[in-house]
């Protein structure tokens, strides 16, 4: 039977659209609240689901503290190579540095070890890709919780705002310096070295208002895949 009514399927798709970003993506209403969600899914790296209150605040707390330290950047492509003698890498890389590399499934010894520096800055690169989206995500909580009504209005204007041109970024694969949309320090201009990136959150009802409480996040690189859940911070 043919129907006019439009599916929660349909309705993310033309919101998408609209924002202009892949129709996989989450994208946040355009007014509160936050629309719940049914994944119940958090993990972190490989590790199994929290099963205590005490332990995800305990991963949240861990995962900011991680997440608000000191941070240094390439200025550059290709400029860290590591401490001498030590080989590790120390700045997070710049979007236009070397980042090309075999499957490590499938490269030999030889070739894993030639990859190494650039298997870093993967490792770096999404390590500040997380970070980000973390931020960004508990600004949204901020705003969701905000009592004041005119400045939860602004507040969630400007973090959402905020959220979607930084997944607008990641979907640019050929960004440009002098448009403004490759710095490192904003976590900007990634794009150029991932195929695509899926931000799916958990949005559960805390004390009465809609919040964000954790993510999974997909990022494909080429030719593999880096995959976690985090907590997000929230009251």
């Amino acid at each position: 039977m043919i129907t006019d009514q439009k599916t929660p399927t349909d309705l993310r798709y033309e919101l998408a659209q609209k924002e202009g970003v892949p129709p996989y993506m989450w994208v946040p209403p355009e007014t509160l609240p936050l629309v719940l969600t049914n994944n119940e899914r958090l993990r972190i790296a490989e590790g199994e689901p929290y099963s205590t209150q005490q332990e995800w605040e305990t991963a949240m707390a861990a995962f900011s503290s991680h997440c608000e330290a000191p941070r240094h950047f390439e200025t550059g492509p290709n400029q860290d190579h590591g401490n001498p003698g030590q080989g590790r890498l120390t700045k997070t890389p710049h979007p236009f540095s070397d980042f090309s590399h075999k499957h490590p499934e499938t490269a030999s010894a030889s070739e894993r070890d030639l990859d190494r520096e650039r298997f870093q800055r993967l490792e770096l690169a999404y390590d500040w890709v997380m970070c980000r989206t973390y931020k960004l995500l508990s600004n949204l909580n901020s705003a969701a919780t905000e009592v004041d009504k005119d400045k939860q209005k602004r507040d969630y204007e400007v973090a959402r705002t905020n959220y979607l041109d930084f997944i607008r970024n990641l979907d640019n694969h050929e960004p440009q310096e002098k448009k403004g949309e490759v710095n490192p320090a904003k976590c900007l201009g990634y794009g150029k070295v991932v195929r695509w990136v899926y931000i799916d959150p958990i949005i559960q009802e805390i004390q009465g208002k809609n919040v964000i409480t954790g993510v999974t996040i997909v990022l494909e690189w080429n030719p593999h895949s880096s995959s976690s859940g985090i907590p997000v911070q929230h009251p």
